[in-house]
């Protein structure tokens, strides 16, 4: 009696090969599924970063960031992006700054001060919004030596 070759595939390779598709099917739907609602997916994700990056400012304040004017404002640039259409081309310059603040877990002046110029470059009616959210610190003066005169300093015995 004589064996007949098999034809085709071994079961495990069938298996494997219908998981394959099967994921592949997965990863296309879920590659369209968020080509269709990236404006959604672009809105939830600065939403969500900026929300951290405000939470974390008021759990550890930077010196010389207004936490509630900065709060103010992230809260008025989130309104707004939530009720207008995503402009692509005014969004582009905004996503390293975000990823930048949010990168390290360090957030720090100078840092905030370009995420707030980038609020007033993306929506121009938020400047007076802006204004005091970065406080100024006075440069540090030397003291005035010529002020102190010889005479009225002590003689050493």
């Amino acid at each position: 009696m004589e064996q007949v070759p098999k034809k085709g595939m071994s079961k495990g390779c069938l298996v494997a090969l219908i998981i394959a598709i099967a994921l592949l099917v997965i990863v296309i739907a879920l590659s369209i599924t968020c080509y269709l609602k990236r404006d959604a997916v672009i809105k939830w994700g600065t939403q969500s970063a900026l929300t951290m990056v405000k939470t974390q400012l008021s759990k550890t304040p930077v010196a010389g960031v207004n936490t509630e004017k900065f709060g103010a404002i992230v809260d008025s640039f989130l309104t707004r992006i939530e009720t207008e259409p995503l402009d692509y081309a005014r969004y582009q310059p905004f996503v390293p700054i975000l990823q930048k603040v949010g990168g390290d877990k360090k957030i720090e002046k100078g840092e905030i001060a370009e995420l707030v110029d980038a609020f007033v470059k993306y929506y121009p009616e938020l400047e007076p919004l802006s204004v005091g959210v970065i406080e100024e610190t006075p440069a540090a003066t030397p003291p005035d030596t010529a002020a102190a005169k010889p005479d009225s300093m002590p003689a050493a015995q």
